[in-house]
């Protein structure tokens, strides 16, 4: 197993955009238009590779004054319930603490919310469940 952190979309662009594609748009039925977008040029990545194959991914955006937003979480549904979502998370928010991070904010989609909070996640407003697309989310946060 290898996680690999990039930012923006150089080479290590398109194993991700590879994992997302399979998870958002082909299983989850979200449009590219809605799945890729200008926050992926700004964003830090990360790849888990398999035996050199990508199987999982994730997004962060730095929001400012500390505060970072990770997102995009995708496990090939073969490789689900071997905690790589866990590693994916994990491997962001390294990468936040070391620029500073102290909180992490996410929009997760309801179905994902028992994942984050055994990762430490809260919800900040429960009665604040927002469709995004076609699945349901809702906000939570992990403060450092």
């Amino acid at each position: 197993m290898e996680i690999r952190i990039f930012t923006g979309r150089d080479a290590g662009f398109e194993d991700a955009k590879k994992v997302r594609t399979a998870v958002f748009i082909e299983e989850q039925g979200y449009s590219a238009d809605m799945e890729f977008d200008a926050e992926d040029g700004m964003a830090t990545h990360a790849v888990l590779y398999l035996d050199g194959a990508p199987v999982a991914t994730g997004r962060m955006l730095d929001l400012g004054g500390g505060v970072f937003k990770p997102g995009r979480i995708a496990v090939l549904k073969a490789r689900r319930g071997e905690h790589l979502g866990e590693k994916i998370v994990a491997a962001l928010m390294d990468e936040g603490i070391k620029k500073g991070a102290k909180e992490f904010h996410i929009s997760a989609q309801t179905q994902a919310r028992g994942f984050y909070e055994k990762l430490g996640y809260t919800c900040v407003d429960e009665s604040n469940v927002y469709p995004d697309g076609h699945i349901p989310h809702i906000d939570m946060i992990k403060r450092i």
